[in-house]
């Protein structure tokens, strides 16, 4: 038998997200958060190793658009390690790099038309994780309200309602350009507390946290009535 791809996806997403809500607490609890980039080493090194026999046959294995990507993991696990080492204002450019080398890949697979399943899963994958460890980041210095952690880490735990909720449909209710907007606006939200006042960081955050939420509870929702009702 060949190699599956979505169902090694659906067991390496589950594994996923328990990986790194442990590698949360972890960090949370005790301050330190190498054993949590270690993690985060293996998971996506078992993820890279596993896709290249499904790749199309891209220049340098996986293809321009996808070191990009790789590039921006290295980039956000390894300021995962460092984070308390660095000053706010270092951590805002730093990510936001990573913020800007997220636009640059997807730019990059559609230009040289090597736009792939597997690439956009990777992508949205590191998004999520980005996400995560800014959240930590902040609730560890007590810059954001700890409930952030849930639409934060919703991507993990909607896989997990998937798993043990099966729906017949995933369709993806709202537009792609509207999901897209949403999630860009908690990542800026996210790099807020870097660089201003809190007041106005928490307003947006919480804003944005809750419109993420919404995003996900909605595609459920509707995709389980629809489900119902045939």
């Amino acid at each position: 038998m060949g190699f599956n791809f979505d169902k090694f996806y659906e067991r390496w997403i589950l594994i996923s997200g328990l990986i790194h809500l442990t590698g949360f607490i972890i960090t949370y609890l005790n301050g330190s958060s190498v054993i949590w980039s270690l993690l985060c080493v293996i998971i996506f090194g078992i993820y890279l190793f596993k896709i290249i026999s499904v790749l199309p046959n891209l220049p340098f294995i996986y293809g321009y658009a996808n070191w990009i990507s790789i590039l921006r993991l290295l980039i956000i696990i390894t300021l995962l390690g460092i984070f308390p080492l660095l000053k706010d204002l270092q951590l805002f450019l730093f990510f936001l790099i990573a913020i800007i080398l997220d636009g640059i890949d997807g730019f990059v697979a559609r230009k040289l038309n090597s736009v792939t399943k597997q690439g956009g899963i990777l992508d949205m994958e590191i998004d999520a994780l980005m996400v995560l460890i800014l959240t930590c980041i902040h609730v560890i210095n007590f810059k954001i309200s700890f409930w952030i952690v849930l639409p934060a880490s919703f991507r993990y735990i909607y896989a997990w309602i998937l798993y043990v909720h099966p729906l017949k449909s995933k369709k993806e209710m709202l537009p792609k350009i509207i999901r897209a907007t949403i999630a860009v606006c908690f990542f800026l939200a996210l790099l807020l507390p870097f660089v201003v006042n809190s007041l106005i960081s928490d307003i947006i955050i919480n804003i944005s946290g809750v419109l993420i939420m919404l995003s996900f509870a909605s595609s459920y929702l509707i995709n389980k009535i629809k489900s119902r009702t045939k």
